[in-house]
């Protein structure tokens, strides 16, 4: 079998908790996205802070919309190099967050709960990626779909998150960097990155992906016996 080659590129992921009404935690959640550019070095020594401050900001706009949940928390942001080999360069660098879900106590949906977030590239082929936001439970959810004029508002908010993300990088010292999904290399070894163009959310509830922990299942029995 032959190796999968990457691209190296900085992976950004924003982490935190499902908390009860007693603001005990849950459950962990993770979201992750790429940024990449053609020809990144592999030192990152002097772009991984000013990295992480515009990553910090993204993910903080992300938690903080006006859909989720205020019992949802942005505990963490995290910033690590990728090397070619798809390994982690180095030490990633954190940022301690505290970030709660911008609806208050909206509460009354399971924390399994997401609003997913695709990401779409010009790249020919199916080039799209994906984060999953955790319960938006601010969304009203009608015939199993969210409700359109408050997910208009909460799209409006991942799409002003991503351009605030992309300004903010354009200020580091990696000009071309930019949030990406499938990045790669061809057979030749020359980069292929597929930078984000568009961002959508979809319109019916999906499940978070990247949990860390799951809610502990209690079983009633039924008192079935067997005739």
């Amino acid at each position: 079998m032959v190796a999968r080659v990457y691209v190296p590129s900085y992976r950004t992921t924003g982490t935190g908790e499902f908390r009860n009404s007693a603001g005990v935690p849950v459950e962990i959640f993770s979201m992750g996205l790429c940024l990449g550019e053609a020809d990144l070095g592999t030192d990152g020594s002097n772009t991984n802070p000013a990295i992480l401050a515009a990553a910090s900001s993204f993910w903080e706009s992300v938690v903080g919309a006006a859909a989720i949940d205020g019992q949802v928390v942005l505990t963490q942001t995290k910033v690590s190099l990728i090397s070619e080999a798809g390994k982690t360069l180095g030490i990633p660098v954190t940022k301690v967050e505290n970030v709660h879900g911008g609806a208050g106590s909206a509460g009354g949906a399971p924390s399994e709960l997401s609003c997913a977030v695709t990401l779409e590239t010009q790249s020919n082929g199916k080039h799209s990626g994906r984060f999953y936001v955790p319960t938006p439970t601010a969304i009203d959810i009608q015939d199993f779909r969210f409700n359109p004029a408050r997910l208009a508002t909460f799209a409006t908010a991942m799409g002003n998150a991503m351009t605030a993300l992309r300004a903010a990088l354009a200020s580091v010292n990696e000009p071309n960097l930019a949030p990406s999904v499938s990045i790669s290399q061809t057979a030749n070894g020359a980069a292929r990155i597929a930078p984000v163009t568009a961002v959508r959310v979809g319109n019916v509830p999906d499940v978070i992906r990247y949990r860390r922990d799951k809610l502990r299942e209690a079983y009633t029995d039924s008192g079935y016996v067997p005739a």
